[in-house]
């Protein structure tokens, strides 16, 4: 069984310095990833986030889902500890809430929140 660990929280929170204080606890091989830029999709992704702002806020809650799909094909093949630095949790609080924030529409946040959770997590790709 693969074991996950994810940090969570905003920028400059010290997310980066609890991974590093962890490491040298750690014994058994572990692999760390970013949420973005982690896959070979997610480096192309995250620069059109950082390059194109026009995005709109579904677009980037799926365009970030199809990052965490593959990073879970082609990095989640084996069964060690995985350490991710921000995962499922930051997509739903940058891409997802501020869109439904704005048009006042938060019980389909829910939906969206339910089915991914349905599908993403209990069927993982790896």
């Amino acid at each position: 069984m693969m074991k996950l660990i994810v940090f969570e929280g905003h920028s400059g929170r010290g997310k980066t310095s609890l991974i590093n204080s962890l490491r040298p606890h750690l014994k058994n091989p572990y692999q760390l990833y970013q949420g973005l830029g982690s896959s070979s999709l997610g480096k192309e992704i995250r620069g059109l986030f950082l390059n194109f702002q026009q995005v709109d806020y579904l677009t980037r809650f799926y365009l970030s889902l199809a990052n965490m799909s593959q990073i879970q094909a082609e990095l989640f093949k084996n069964h060690q500890l995985i350490i991710l630095d921000r995962w499922l949790p930051s997509t739903y609080a940058y891409q997802l809430f501020p869109f439904f924030k704005e048009k006042k529409q938060l019980l389909p946040l829910k939906k969206i929140f339910k089915l991914n959770h349905e599908t993403i997590l209990k069927n993982p790709i790896y």
